[in-house]
């Protein structure tokens, strides 16, 4: 009996052990809406902005691609509003809890003619390789760093 219970334990724990460090959410074909606000910058950069906001789109065309469809508003210190739009295509790789993507190609849709730095800020994603950990509960997707640190932070529903 003792053997019985000790083999269900040793089961148990290394069937948790392989979800927590192994299995991988399917994301084929599904789409996630999150949306931002970002305020009190002190980057050179960002800081002439009052507040930046966008509604991003993430559809995983496949297991191995992801399309991000942004569109937000920038509001500059002196209130004026700039709106975009763009798309971000990159590589995909999921493994375990973790999200490994390699941005491809930036696509304009609206520039905001006004901000040179930001839209040379989102143009160097081209070739930055992403690394993030992810959590899905239901229709909700977490995304945050692999450090866990505050500065992605990142919650997300299934469309």
């Amino acid at each position: 009996m003792r053997v019985t219970i000790g083999a269900l334990i040793a089961i148990l724990i290394a069937s948790v052990i392989y979800q927590w460090q192994f299995a991988t959410y399917n994301f084929t074909g599904t789409r996630w809406l999150c949306s931002e606000s970002k305020s009190g910058f002190t980057s050179e950069t960002y800081r002439h902005y009052r507040k930046v906001s966008e509604i991003t789109a993430i559809y995983f065309t496949s297991k191995e691609s992801v399309t991000y469809f942004q569109t937000g508003k920038l509001v500059h210190q002196d209130g004026m509003e700039e709106p975009y739009e763009l798309i971000l295509t990159a590589d995909n790789e999921t493994k375990g809890n973790q999200l490994k993507q390699t941005f491809k190609r930036v696509d304009w849709n609206l520039r905001p003619e006004q901000s040179p730095l930001y839209i040379r800020d989102k143009d160097s994603l081209v070739g930055y390789k992403s690394d993030l950990r992810y959590e899905v509960d239901g229709k909700l997707l977490f995304l945050y760093s692999q450090s866990g640190s505050e500065d992605i932070n990142i919650a997300c529903h299934q469309s």
